[in-house]
């Protein structure tokens, strides 16, 4: 596209438009290819974040298509990964419809943390190229980074020092490892990235090529099939440019850039000669720009603990950066053995032995599951209600209960990941303060989220019972639940499955909230689960100081 037909091209957003009822544009920072970005002033709570708009450009044609396939699958690509090294993602949506387009969604825009102080090209260019032991801590943060995309089998396929950005944190900085615009999940977890975007090799009969010839791996620049061996090229080549400020390869044409990479490892050995590097680390880069990808390092975190073993210095801090790596997440008790109310039992075929029935104790049901005393219960909505309420608990994770599948999900800090819909669908959910207590806000890690009669976005926040419907982009509805905030008395909080009242103990858990997936589906109980006061004081106290 000409350079005069991209001058009017209007910009999607204006300076003081808001999104999603929160994000207030403050200011345009940049546009390439198929976005525009801007800064943006979250003002729930009150900090700066980056928004990214797609920008719709020539929406007939097989390019165009693509392209916007491949920035809804960034979205939900960030979503999968929480290294604190990896760029953070926090909402994605749609733009309001534009007039004659009707019916159709407008451009999606992604909400990201905003990042305060540049690129490691910018950094280099400024400054000049890093120390070997300040750029240690960097290269670690960026092989774990890759290495959890990698573990969840995404490529990133455009590591450059432009996608290698910088943060302040108190008086340091944070790495982060950002635009997944062009990731690819591999063909043998295809299901693991949700909405998968078509490859880019091809598109209706023409080559449409997504990369930076000056970074790129030789696999791509050949359109082949790439892994994790293709990132550990182009991370090399980041890092040759961090450490020497030279880049190795400054040819955009693909042809003879591909055939420049035959000559990697020795271009490598040139461009790093003058930078007083060890023997070991330029060895280990020469590796990585192998032209034959099995020559390559396969394991990106590795590759990069041994780079940056190779560049510190005996007596020299190595940790300028506050690289802490997150506490694994705790495991699921296995849930309890599900106890299905007793069915007829069908006949016994000639021949067979006849089957046993099913042998409840004699004390069933269990006190968890008997009735509150009627007379506990207090008038709800101006009446008491016409059946006593089933106390749960928590330990009940997987009972069957009002032909529902029961299932606690704990949101340590207000805050909780449920999988629902057989395992199929993923959700966050959030207990959110609220003038009358708490409101409940729901983000789909898989799919967009709508209330009734809602536009589908990353998120919907409910103040009061309804319906959230699970949307794929093309707007098809895979599932809805009902979510209920219930009802408060006598210790307890009240909610109805069917028609059959259930109660919660407040001094299990202070909030709790309700999706019903109707009968013979699920029913999520999300509860907040905050760590005892002694044991935050404790975890605070044991936190390293940088």
């Amino acid at each position: 596209m000409s350079r005069s037909k991209q001058a009017q091209i209007p910009d999607p957003l204006e300076i003081g438009a808001r999104l999603l009822d929160r994000y207030s544009i403050v200011e345009r920072i940049s546009s390439g290819g198929h976005s525009v970005v801007y800064r943006a002033e979250d003002e729930r709570l009150h900090r700066p974040v980056c928004i990214k708009v797609f920008q719709r450009v020539r929406s007939g044609d097989g390019p165009y298509q693509t392209a916007y396939e491949h920035f809804v699958q960034e979205a939900f690509a960030l979503s999968k990964l929480t290294h604190p090294n990896t760029l953070r993602i926090y909402d994605f949506g749609h733009l309001p419809e534009r007039p004659g387009e009707e019916g159709e969604m407008g451009p999606p825009f992604q909400v990201s943390e905003f990042m305060t102080h540049g690129t490691l090209w910018s950094h280099v260019r400024q400054y000049g190229p890093t120390a070997a032991d300040e750029a240690a801590p960097i290269i670690t943060a960026l092989g774990g980074a890759l290495g959890e995309a990698h573990e969840a089998r995404i490529i990133h396929r455009d590591i450059k020092p432009h996608n290698i950005l910088f943060t302040a944190a108190g008086r340091s900085l944070v790495v982060k490892l950002a635009d997944f615009g062009i990731a690819k999940a591999l063909p043998t977890d295809a299901a693991g990235l949700s909405h998968r975007a078509d490859d880019t090799s091809v598109v209706v009969g023409r080559p449409f090529l997504m990369y930076s010839p000056w970074w790129a791996a030789p696999e791509q620049l050949a359109g082949m099939p790439v892994g994790p061996q293709a990132d550990i090229f182009a991370l090399a080549l980041s890092v040759i440019y961090m450490l020497t400020a030279n880049v190795v390869f400054r040819e955009n044409d693909a042809i003879k850039s591909y055939e420049q990479r035959k000559s990697g490892p020795a271009l490598t050995v040139a461009a790093c000669a003058d930078a007083n590097l060890p023997d070991s680390v330029i060895d280990l880069l020469a590796q990585a720009c192998a032209f034959d990808l099995d020559e390559r390092p396969s394991d990106a975190e590795t590759f990069a603990a041994d780079l940056a073993e190779g560049l510190r210095r005996p007596g020299r801090s190595t940790s300028p950066l506050p690289l802490a790596v997150p506490a694994p997440m705790p495991e699921r008790p296995a849930p309890a053995p599900v106890l299905a109310e007793p069915t007829p039992m069908p006949a016994t075929p000639a021949g067979q032995a006849p089957v046993q029935p099913v042998q409840y104790p004699t004390d069933w049901p269990p006190p968890y599951l008997q009735p509150v005393p009627s007379a506990a219960m207090p008038m709800v909505d101006g009446m008491r209600a016409a059946m006593a309420p089933r106390r749960l608990r928590l330990a009940d994770d997987g009972q069957v209960f009002a032909d529902r599948r029961l299932i606690f999900v704990a949101a340590p800090n207000g805050e909780g990941t449920a999988t629902c819909l057989n395992g199929s669908t993923r959700l966050r959910v959030s207990f959110v303060p609220a003038a009358d207590g708490f409101c409940v806000h729901i983000r789909g890690l898989t799919c967009f989220v709508s209330q009734d009669n809602g536009r589908p976005s990353s998120a919907a926040q409910f103040e009061h019972d309804g319906t959230c419907h699970l949307v794929l982009p093309n707007r098809h509805q895979i599932g809805a639940a009902q979510v209920s905030l219930g009802k408060a008395a006598a210790g307890h909080r009240i909610f109805t499955l069917g028609e059959q009242p259930i109660a919660i103990s407040l001094d299990e858990c202070s909030q709790v909230a309700v999706l019903d997936f109707g009968p013979g589906g699920e029913c999520l109980l999300v509860y907040r689960a905050d760590p005892h006061p002694n044991d935050a004081r404790k975890q605070k106290k044991a936190q390293p100081r940088f």
